[in-house]
């Protein structure tokens, strides 16, 4: 939890940024960030640059996945495809240090 507030803290984002409720806490594994579809292949490819992995967020859209697609069903899920597409996990483990979540935060704000 207080990796995820040093997160909050840090990470700047005016397309979305997660909702924090009071008196909740989170067992957060990762931190979810979604970014501009102009951003978010040069964040990746910046963080990769870096030897910082990243990891889709939650599985995306269920209808941009093959076994679906390959079951012929449309689906207009516009939310899930920008979750699909411009959605990702940064590093959160309990061995990561507040340096390393602040160098992080640092290249993702940095990239334009």
């Amino acid at each position: 939890n207080n990796n995820f507030k040093l997160y909050q803290s840090l990470i700047k984002n005016d397309y979305w940024k997660i909702k924090e409720f009071d008196n909740v806490f989170l067992s957060n594994f990762a931190y979810p960030y979604i970014a501009s579809k102009e951003r978010f292949s040069k964040i990746i490819d910046t963080l990769d640059k870096n030897k910082i992995e990243t990891r889709s967020l939650i599985c995306g859209s269920i209808a941009e996945q093959p076994f679906w697609k390959k079951l012929g069903i449309k689906a207009n899920v516009p939310f899930a495809s920008i979750v699909h597409h411009q959605g990702l996990y940064l590093p959160n483990n309990a061995q990561i240090q507040e340096d390393e979540i602040k160098l992080i935060c640092d290249i993702v704000n940095r990239v334009k």
